[in-house]
């Protein structure tokens, strides 16, 4: 009992709340058990005692299953509750429609003008500055900082406004807009998710880092994002593409009013023809090549169904800081294998590519090696 619940409360510690949780009804239960285990052998004898006891046992099992089911789902509402309800809702695909759909070079959304100008303008104002975002450390030219929803949301630092739209991105909503734009595409693409989720793809929204894929099927995350000033030509990443296991990814772009700098934007690329030859999830410059560049500008949505085909480049030198959201959401499974296609391969690199990534650091140590 003592053990479960120090394990139930490091866990707690550690933001594993659902398991915790869990760990904390097991303890409960195993206590209670054991008392009544003690009574029941004196005044019914072991076999009727054995019988009860697996039937609690059972019973224990299904209860803590649906809390932390419950609890897992209503990690959302709780967050939303840290919302003013009186601020304007901002679900960023609230107003698209399937015909807004690029099908070319794999399916994408590039949605303009989505929030009112005095929105984006708070935004902007609002936005956390570079110390904060940077905890107070010296930053080097171009490098990329993120704050996840699950903090920003409890942040007192965090403007109410900021807290709206990174909430309204996290909703089922979101996902069943994002189901409904993409439906066809997806189906297209992944006929096993239908197998798993039925024709209708009917997800479980949840939030990334407080819900469970045990009780969810989409962990989606709205990450408050900048890239520091760049003194160099340079790019953070060059063409690649993103984790197997995410299902949807975009980006929305706020931009500073008297940023004039020439760069910043997203290259959209397609293989050249040939074979798919990555480096873990990075594509060689020659391999590809750009079909389309979607400026940066502010109040711009960016939101692709991911895949192996779903391929962004160079950043010019600009003084300004470059601000965005990042939007993602991550799947149980992986979507695809990128390990069949990379171009060098090591005992490492054949193995599923998720797999790899969440090694300790001394095996992906011993993978560059190797490489």
């Amino acid at each position: 009992l003592v053990w479960s619940l120090a394990l139930a409360l490091a866990m707690e510690s550690k933001g594993w709340e659902n398991a915790g949780l869990a760990l904390g009804v097991a303890a409960a239960a195993l206590l209670s058990l054991a008392l009544a285990g003690q009574h029941l052998e004196f005044t019914a004898g072991p076999l009727p005692t054995a019988v009860i006891s697996a039937a609690l046992i059972l019973l224990t099992g299904w209860l803590g299953h649906r809390m932390a089911g419950s609890h897992a789902c209503s990690n959302v509402r709780f967050l939303l509750h840290t919302v003013d309800t009186n601020t304007t809702m901002m679900n960023l695909l609230e107003n698209a429609t399937p015909s807004d759909l690029r099908t070319e070079p794999y399916p994408q959304l590039v949605l303009s003008d989505l929030l009112p100008a005095e929105t984006v303008d708070r935004l902007i104002a609002e936005f956390p500055d570079l110390d904060t975002r940077t905890g107070g450390r010296s930053y080097a030219s171009n490098e990329h900082y993120s704050y996840p929803a699950h903090k920003a949301l409890v942040d007192d630092r965090v403007s109410k406004t900021w807290k709206r739209l990174l909430a309204d991105q996290l909703t089922q909503a979101f996902l069943d807009r994002f189901i409904t734009l993409f439906g066809d595409a997806i189906r297209r693409r992944y006929p096993e998710l239908c197998t798993r989720f039925g024709d209708k793809l009917c997800l479980r929204a949840g939030m990334r880092r407080r819900d469970s894929l045990r009780h969810v099927d989409v962990l989606l995350e709205s990450l408050v994002c900048v890239k520091t000033p760049v003194n160099v030509t340079t790019s953070v990443r060059g063409p690649h593409v993103d984790m197997p296991d995410k299902l949807l990814a975009g980006l929305f772009y706020l931009r500073y009013p008297n940023d004039d700098a020439v760069g910043g934007d997203l290259e959209v690329h397609r293989y050249r023809r040939g074979r798919r030859c990555l480096d873990g999830q990075f594509i060689a410059d020659k391999a590809v090549e750009m079909v389309d560049t979607i400026r940066y500008r502010s109040n711009v949505l960016v939101l692709f169904l991911n895949g192996i085909d779903a391929i962004p480049g160079p950043r010019q030198p600009t003084p300004y800081p470059r601000l965005f959201l990042n939007l993602f959401g991550e799947l149980a499974r992986p979507l695809f294998d990128l390990s069949r296609h990379q171009a060098r391969s090591t005992p490492l690199s054949r193995a599923p590519y998720r797999w790899q990534m969440r090694q300790k650091p001394l095996l992906r140590s011993a993978h560059a090696w190797l490489s």
